[in-house]
Parts: C-alpha cells; sequence; structure tokens
C-alpha cells in the first residue's frame, strides 16, 4: 500500500511562477494531481543583450504560489508531518546576494542575457576545447560564467569577500527558502564552472573566466534534503498538527520535463524503446540518454546531467533551439496590425495545411538572429541582428500575415530537425525509435508532421501540459508519483522532396548569414 504522501512542486519559468500540490491518500496508490496556482513576472531589457528580472517580484510571485498550494494542501487534509517540496528552476540565470540575509545584490541576469558576450569571444582555442570536455556543453554567453564574472567586477567583488554569494537563481531560491546555502548539479553545470565528471566547482573552469570558486555555494545532488521551508508563515497548524514542509529535489526545468515524458507511464499503442524527448515551448529542446562518458562535441550537442540522486546518475545528450515560441511571438507582437495569440493559433492550421509542397520555389524563409543559433551551429552573431523574410534565392522578400506564420513555423521545424538528425548519427547510444513530444507548439500538427517526416521517427505528442510541474514531484518523491500520459500519434511520412530541399537551403542561408 502506498503510504500517505504530499508534494508540492514549483516552476520558475522565463515568463511566470507556478506551483501544485500532488497528493496520494494511503488506501490506493493513484496519485492525483491539484490546481495550479500561477503569478506572471516580467522581463526587462534596458540596452541590446541585457535582459534581467527583478528579484523582488519573483520572490514575491513564489510566495504567493507556494503560500496558496500550501493552504490548499492544508484546508483539504492533504498533509502528513512533512510536506515535500521540489523546485525546477530555468537555467543559465544568475545573480549576486548577501551571504547572511539571503538578500539580494544584483539584478537576475536572465538565461537570455547575453551582455558579456565578448568575454567567450575572446576564450583561446585551447580554453574552449578544455571547456567543452570538463563540462560536456559549449561556451556560451547564455551561460552563467560571463554573467557571473560581470556582476564579480560590477560589485567589486574579492577573493576574501565573506559577506556575498554569487551563482545560479538556482541557489538563490534555495536560500530564500531553507536560509541554505546550497545549489544543484544540473544548474550548477549551467554556469560552465562545474567540472561534470567530479561534479564540483573546477577552479581551472573559474580560473579560466576570471571567477572566484569561493563564491560559489555548495552543490548536492539533484534529489536530497536540501532544508526545511524556513518562511514565515510557512509552517502552519491544522487542527492538533503542525505541518511542515521540506525542500527535496531541485532541478533545471527542461530536465523536470524530461523526467515526466520519460518516467511516466505511456499508452500500450506506444511502443518506443529508446525514445527522444522534444519539450518545444518557448525554446525547444531536444533530449536523450547517454553515457556519462559521451562526447557530443563531434555532433555539435551538448552533454549534461538529467538528475541525480544518493544511488543514480542519468546523462543526456542535448539539442538546443534558441526561439521556438519565443520567435511565434516576437514576430506577432511587431506586427503592424493587432493579432492575439488566440487568433493566430486559430488560423495556423489553416495556414500551414495551405502552404503546399509542390514547387520548391514558393519556400519563404524566416531568419531570427537576435538571441543567435543554437545547437548544432552555434552561430551567435550574424550580419543582420534583425530578423528578415528570405525567398529561396536569400533576397529579403515582403510576405503576406499567413506566409510570414508559416515561415516562422518552418523555421522552428527545421532548427529542431537539424538536432534530431544530429541525435541520429551517435554511434554510442543507439537507435532512436521515436519522440515523446510536449510544450506549447507540439499542439500544432503541421509543425509535429514536418518534424517527424524530415527525421523519419513517429511522434507520441502527449497532452500532458504540466510536464516540469509533473517532472518536479516525480523526482522529489523518488519516483512513487508516475501519471499515465494520454495523446496521439503523429506518423512519419516519406518526407516531400519539396520539403526537404526546403531544410536544405533553409540551413544553408543560416550559414549564409553568420559572420
Amino acid at each position: 500500500m502506498t503510504e500517505q504522501c504530499t508534494f508540492i512542486a514549483l516552476d520558475i519559468g522565463t515568463h511566470a511562477v507556478r506551483a501544485c500540490v500532488f497528493s496520494v491518500d494511503g488506501a490506493t496508490p493513484v496519485w492525483a494531481m491539484g490546481e495550479v496556482f500561477s503569478c506572471d513576472i516580467n522581463l526587462y531589457s534596458s540596452q541590446p543583450r541585457h535582459i534581467e528580472q527583478n528579484p523582488a517580484e519573483l520572490l514575491q510571485a513564489l510566495q504567493s504560489v507556494y503560500g496558496q498550494a500550501l493552504d490548499c494542501a492544508v484546508n483539504q487534509g492533504l498533509y502528513t508531518e512533512a510536506i515535500g517540496v521540489g523546485i525546477a528552476v530555468q537555467r543559465s540565470s544568475v545573480m549576486a546576494w548577501e551571504r547572511i540575509s539571503g538578500n539580494a545584490c544584483s539584478s537576475i541576469l536572465s538565461w537570455q542575457d547575453t551582455r558579456a558576450f565578448l568575454t567567450i569571444e575572446q576564450l583561446s582555442p585551447a580554453e574552449r576545447e578544455s571547456i567543452m570536455d570538463l563540462t560536456g556543453l559549449r561556451p556560451s554567453p547564455h551561460y552563467g560564467a560571463s554573467k557571473l564574472l560581470y556582476l564579480q567586477q560590477q560589485l567589486a567583488l574579492q577573493a576574501n569577500n565573506n559577506s556575498t554569494v554569487m551563482g545560479p537563481l538556482a541557489a538563490w531560491l534555495i536560500k530564500q527558502l531553507t536560509h541554505q546555502h546550497y545549489c544543484d548539479p544540473i544548474n550548477a553545470a549551467r554556469t560552465l564552472l562545474f567540472n561534470r565528471r567530479r561534479a564540483s566547482w573546477d577552479k581551472k573552469l573559474c580560473n579560466t573566466f576570471g571567477a572566484m570558486h569561493t563564491l560559489l555555494p555548495v552543490v548536492q545532488k539533484s534529489a536530497a534534503n536540501y532544508g526545511a521551508i524556513k518562511w514565515a508563515g510557512s509552517e502552519q497548524l491544522s487542527g492538533d498538527k503542525s505541518v511542515s514542509a521540506q525542500l527535496m529535489a531541485v532541478l533545471g526545468d527542461q530536465n523536470a520535463a524530461y523526467l515526466a515524458m520519460r518516467y511516466s507511464h505511456l499508452p500500450e499503442s506506444v511502443n518506443f524503446k529508446n525514445p527522444l524527448v522534444m519539450n518545444i515551448g518557448s525554446g525547444a529542446f531536444v533530449l536523450g540518454r547517454c553515457t556519462k562518458e559521451n562526447d557530443s562535441r563531434a555532433l555539435g550537442l551538448l552533454t549534461s546531467l538529467a538528475f541525480s540522486d544518493a544511488d543514480t546518475e542519468e546523462w543526456l545528450m542535448e539539442g538546443t533551439v534558441n526561439n521556438a515560441g519565443t520567435a511565434l511571438t516576437h514576430w506577432r507582437e511587431n506586427l503592424p496590425e493587432s493579432l492575439s495569440e488566440h487568433s493566430l493559433f486559430n488560423q495556423l492550421p489553416q495556414w500551414l495545411a495551405e502552404d503546399v509542397l509542390n514547387d520548391e520555389t514558393q519556400g519563404y524563409f524566416y531568419l531570427n538572429a537576435a538571441a543567435g543559433i543554437g545547437s548544432p551551429f552555434w552561430l551567435s552573431r550574424f550580419k543582420s541582428s534583425n530578423p528578415v523574410f528570405m525567398n529561396s534565392a536569400g533576397e529579403v522578400v515582403t510576405l503576406t500575415i499567413a506566409q510570414q506564420a508559416v515561415a516562422v513555423i518552418n523555421s522552428v521545424a527545421f532548427l529542431v530537425v537539424a538536432n534530431i538528425l544530429q541525435f541520429q548519427k551517435s554511434p554510442a547510444v543507439g537507435d532512436y525509435d521515436g519522440i515523446l513530444a510536449t510544450g506549447g507548439l507540439s499542439r500544432l500538427s503541421g509543425l509535429m508532421a514536418q518534424i517527424a517526416d524530415l527525421c523519419g521517427l513517429p511522434i507520441f505528442v502527449t497532452k500532458c501540459h504540466e510536464a516540469t510541474l509533473q517532472g518536479t514531484a516525480m523526482l522529489g518523491s523518488h519516483f512513487m508519483y508516475k501519471p499515465c500520459l494520454d495523446g496521439h500519434i503523429v506518423a512519419a511520412k516519406k518526407s516531400s522532396p519539396v520539403l526537404l530541399k526546403r531544410y536544405e537551403r533553409y540551413i544553408q542561408l543560416i550559414q549564409a548569414q553568420a559572420l
């Protein structure tokens, strides 16, 4: 019999903070997922490449949704002596804070912030190779190292400083929740200062970037007891019972979504043995199992930790598309005529269906270089930083709104496919036999069909719209919680020769625009 258990999952996203209660009453092994509480947060950009969040605003949002979830658990009697809590955080966001009080010393520099790009560009070839070998990642201004050096310089921090800590956003949130100075290995790795083989901060990497390892927090496993939640009001009374909460898991948001896909119960009709996971939301991520020693550099992919606990480590190859839903949003918001998100998604299926693949000269291409192109190309600077529409000849063109929308969606499909094709070249992992898809853009059947056709893999599009929250609950409950996923299969048809030519031409246009 499953023990009575209650778990609160927290999701710190780019645009919102969310919380949800997961519970099982002990009489049945079936877990229940409660209401999702959400509070929007803002991004601020005072100048190009500077993208920040306000720590006080984010903390207020987190306290609000956590409080609502805790009240829900208490009011419905969904509690034990200690409620488990897990938190999934946007990776690569960093900041600095006071060691004792935990008060912020800086803004949160978002994962989208690339203000310190010159630090990355000035790395020597030997330094780049060393970074990739030690971290499994590629030098990028999106990651934390260059931004932490920027904060270190702006705050004039010294190596003997005992009053300030800097590190991933996740570490500051752990401090706020528990008053402890810890970080998880997934968010630590996204700084480029973390040695994946030794699972610790690396002095050589810190020296490469000029960052001081003495200012970084202690690293624990992804699933571990990080301590009791210390917020005022977080310990509540219900009748004669005291309800306390323990922070039991910390991980990255994409890792949580991966766990929700890979460790949930799939329908019997979905018999994938070695699937990739595709989370296609604001950005798009393709994730597949690999070994700790996997070297994905030749493929243009990353090697990263999926999760760790006292007994287990699981590793991933990872492909990253910087702009997916974000590209669609930016395009829509910059239209001369107003077009709501609801209206856009109502019309997109028809527009995609009308994009007849019988003439390669009809292809139009969208190049959104504002945030650079991630894997497998790793192109950060372009001839023009403004998004442009081109025809197959590489000429800038003026298109109708419908043509523009289709071109944006095609660009997302092509960038995702470029990553999947690299996964399929890996000799060390075995054949991938399908894709598990989640995220807001996975609801676009035309987009899913293009990806399936071009890479030759069927896609199981899940109805799991809260993958990050569910994956967080799964890890924090030591996988006692395993939902049953519903969805539908998008079959891989033989790719149209015109679609394939469009894909190949798009890749050529990307490379031609890079500096």
